[in-house]
């Protein structure tokens, strides 16, 4: 009597053991499940979309000298997922066709009223024939082929700065975090302290005691701003070569 009773309790202790193992599987499996789920959801910093034949991709404008000297931050832009996914969606496209590839540097700032702004650089990078992509094996080899990445950098980092000239100044702006300076030849951008915006009024190279407030003679006077180892002196609109 004894030993059937022993031998029923074993068999309900594995029966447990079974049930509970099985049970320890089923949670494990729907944890990985959730985990892949809320991977692949996530909100990539980017976006993707085609207007006519152009293929504008849309990113926060990158930063450098932030994280190391001449370093640059994607701002969190996978710059292999990005090429895959140009890659794949002009591949769906028809073999005739020819994009033009467009680049959307986004910048977020804050008015004074504390209102989120968005301000946009857009700048070409490159054509490319749908028949001469899909000779490509994969994503790398057209990354590579086009130099993306390079062309990425060079438009963020090419003609930072904008100029706009008033009778009463000079005002200069430049790219949230980005401001830097590019020499002829260098290698690389030079990180400067990131400045929005620099309004140079009392040394205006166009404003003289004979033409003040006269921008369209150009007579630049020896106090012309110099900002990094620039001088700037924009020409006058109605100058002529």
């Amino acid at each position: 009597m004894m030993q059937k009773r022993t031998i029923q309790n074993t068999a309900i202790m594995m029966k447990n053991c079974r049930q509970h193992s099985a049970y320890s599987l089923i949670w494990l499996a729907a944890s990985i499940m959730l985990a892949l789920c809320v991977s692949c959801n996530k909100e990539k910093p980017y976006s993707l979309s085609i207007q006519d034949n152009r293929l504008y991709i849309t990113m926060p404008h990158p930063t450098i000298g932030i994280v190391g000297v001449n370093e640059i931050s994607w701002r969190g832009v996978d710059l292999d997922g990005l090429t895959n996914d140009i890659y794949t969606t002009l591949k769906k496209q028809h073999l005739s066709d020819i994009y033009s590839i467009y680049v959307k540097f986004e910048t977020t700032s804050t008015d004074k009223y504390g209102n989120e702004e968005k301000s946009y650089k857009e700048a070409f990078l490159f054509e490319v024939p749908v028949e001469e992509l899909k000779k490509y094996k994969d994503s790398k080899y057209f990354g590579n082929s086009y130099d993306l990445i390079g062309k990425l950098r060079e438009a963020a980092f090419t003609n930072n700065a904008s100029i706009e000239l008033s009778p009463d100044g000079i005002s200069v702006k430049f790219h949230e975090d980005t401001r830097d300076t590019i020499k002829a030849g260098a290698a690389s951008p030079t990180p400067q302290q990131p400045i929005e915006e620099v309004s140079l009024i009392k040394n205006n190279p166009f404003t003289t005691q004979e033409n003040k407030g006269d921008t369209s003679v150009a007579q630049p006077n020896s106090q012309a701003p110099v900002i990094g180892d620039y001088v700037f002196l924009p020409e006058p609109p109605n100058s002529t070569k």
